[in-house]
């Protein structure tokens, strides 16, 4: 296991000197990174009080929030600083050590966070606009001079990638000041504010030779007063590097002057580690009463704050005053945990009583889950556990009440879409139903009228939209009957007509046909018979011959003639029957 430090506090309480110089030296020097066995991730490590440690995460809590509990220290705080010598002999035992990886914190970072190590200067150098590329710089740039400038700038950073702090240092001091012909363009503030990066070092550049706290806080302090009128986040964010570099000089006043300043500036989430770096100054001054409140506010904006305190060696001195603060903070969580489960446990309900499972069973299933991940979290009596479980309830509230509205309206959607339906039918179907199927109709009729208007109202429940659903379905099936039932009347009416039609049509136009088939088959068999007889004559056929021949025309012919006028009169007058009925029905009903 390799050594480990508070990398949040200097032992030096003289002004600044030489001494103090080489104290910070040493100090960036000895925080610790170490290689995880695996994987190559550079890794932070922190002495937390066990103590501590049960108010705020538990080891899983912790996890999920990118840090890693390790083993407990049974050594002692002793091996944390020799300096706290005076502080309660009861501190000395009870200590393991928190890990979190440094490569995971610097990616992406886009402002101050608990997690931002003021040890680490590399990773302020990435907030905000301050790591605008050339480009970006280029396009605001409006003489040579300036062009110039940023070019410089551009060369110090890429030394800096390269740790290459003495190159990094030349060309962003020509930047601003300029170089030989070049007058340089003092008034870009990210010029300052790496040049304060570099005097203010980081375990990578250590180098006596440019370290230089009050050179940093300078460099800051430039940085902000260049920033605060159009980029105040980022000059806030400066004043802040500027505290810190007083801080390390021992210049307590002056550092908080500047953390004030910083405040000012940006008061919102955007920069905690302001009013925690403000409570670090007061308690270490000995102002534990001021320093709380800050702390507190740091907290509130970033949970992590709780962590960073209970292992920083300034809070540490006062660790009953911080440690009653983190139980208050864990206390009033807990009450803020128990009503925030209580409304969501009343939005769970409301969602499980309107049977969202059958309609939406993922959506239901991840928030019941998520619920459940709650009550562990509340159960896990931590500071991070009330948070967790506060978040995890308010989001069982809305996603439950998202997807009880979703039901409703769904159910709602449907009872108007039923009703809809049923009004049609009912505007359709009146004439035809009130003449033809006139008991089913009022049977409909009477069904319609009982249904309870509104359709839909904000207090009904479930079971209501559901009685609703089944009354529009039965109604909705009545009108349906009585349009089958009266279509069918109606069917049946016009089959009627159409086969008297045919009987009359076909009885007509037989006899018609008859006597007309009877006249031609008389002339062609008078014909047949005088043809045949002539032929008889001639060619010897019998005379018997042609009288049978024309006997059968003679019968033929009334018989075909009735046949054929009894087809064509029914096919015709049954299709005219038929259509007048049709008609008729067409205007009783109004189509």
């Amino acid at each position: 296991m390799s050594t480990f430090i508070q990398p949040h506090s200097l032992a030096m309480m003289a002004p600044y000197s030489g001494k103090t110089r080489i104290l910070y030296r040493d100090y960036l020097q000895q925080q610790s990174f170490v290689r995880d066995i695996t994987d190559s991730n550079a890794k932070v490590q922190y002495a937390i009080s066990e103590d501590a440690r049960e108010i705020i995460a538990t080891r899983e809590q912790l996890q999920e929030h990118g840090f890693e509990l390790l083993e407990a220290i049974d050594s002692g705080i002793a091996e944390v600083n020799q300096t706290l010598g005076e502080v309660d002999q009861t501190l000395k035992g009870g200590f393991a050590l928190l890990s979190y990886g440094l490569e995971d914190v610097s990616k992406g970072l886009t402002k101050l966070t608990a997690k931002c190590d003021w040890g680490f200067s590399r990773m302020i150098a990435e907030i905000g606009r301050v790591n605008a590329t050339l480009n970006e710089l280029l396009a605001v740039a409006k003489t040579p001079a300036q062009t110039w400038a940023y070019n410089q700038f551009e060369i110090g950073r890429d030394a800096m990638r390269q740790e290459l702090y003495p190159e990094a240092l030349e060309a962003i001091l020509r930047a601003i000041s300029g170089f030989g012909d070049q007058t340089g363009y003092k008034l870009e503030y990210r010029f300052h504010y790496n040049l304060g990066i570099i005097y203010l070092g980081d375990v990578n550049n250590a180098d006596p030779a440019i370290l230089d706290l009050a050179k940093a806080e300078q460099a800051f302090l430039a940085a902000a007063r260049y920033a605060k009128a159009d980029f105040p986040s980022e000059a806030s964010v400066a004043f802040t590097a500027a505290g810190w570099a007083a801080y390390c000089q021992a210049r307590f006043p002056e550092a908080e002057t500047h953390i004030l300043q910083a405040i000012q500036l940006d008061s919102s989430s955007e920069n905690p580690e302001a009013y925690f770096q403000l409570a670090k100054i007061q308690v270490r001054t000995d102002r534990p009463d001021e320093a709380l409140p800050r702390l507190q506010k740091a907290i509130e904006m970033d949970r992590n704050y709780m962590l960073k305190a209970a292992t920083d060696e300034d809070f540490l001195k006062y660790e009953r005053q911080v440690q009653d603060l983190f139980e208050q903070k864990r206390a009033r969580s807990g009450i803020i945990a128990v009503l925030t489960l209580n409304i969501s446990k009343k939005s769970l309900a409301m969602m499980k009583s309107w049977h969202t499972s059958k309609n939406f069973p993922e959506k239901t299933q991840s928030i019941e889950s998520n619920f459940h991940k709650a009550i562990e979290h509340f159960n896990a009596n931590t500071y991070f556990g009330y948070l967790d479980a506060i978040n995890l309830a308010a989001q069982v509230q809305d996603a439950a009440d998202a997807v009880f509205k979703e039901q409703k309206d769904r159910l709602s959607s449907k009872v108007v879409r039923i009703d809809a339906s049923i009004k049609e039918n009912r505007s359709r179907l009146s004439a035809k139903a009130t003449k033809f199927s006139i008991q089913n109709w009022q049977k409909a009729e009477a069904a319609y009228s009982q249904i309870s208007y509104p359709l839909t109202f904000p207090s009904f429940s479930y079971g209501d939209y559901q009685n609703q659903i089944d009354r529009l379905i039965y109604v909705n099936k009545l009108y349906e009957d009585s349009e089958t039932s009266a279509q069918s009347i109606i069917d049946e009416s016009i089959s009627i007509a159409e086969s008297k039609g045919k009987v009359i049509g076909g009885a007509l136009a037989g006899i018609v046909g008859g006597i007309v088939g009877a006249g031609i088959g008389f002339i062609v068999g008078l014909v047949a018979l005088l043809v045949l007889s002539l032929i008889g004559a001639i060619f010897g056929f019998p005379q018997g011959l042609a009288s049978l021949v024309t006997l059968i025309i003679w019968v033929l012919g009334p018989v075909a003639g009735c046949i054929i006028g009894a087809r064509a009169g029914s096919s015709e007058l049954g299709e005219d029957w038929r259509c007048r009925r049709e008609a008729k029905v067409s205007r009783e009903i109004g189509e």
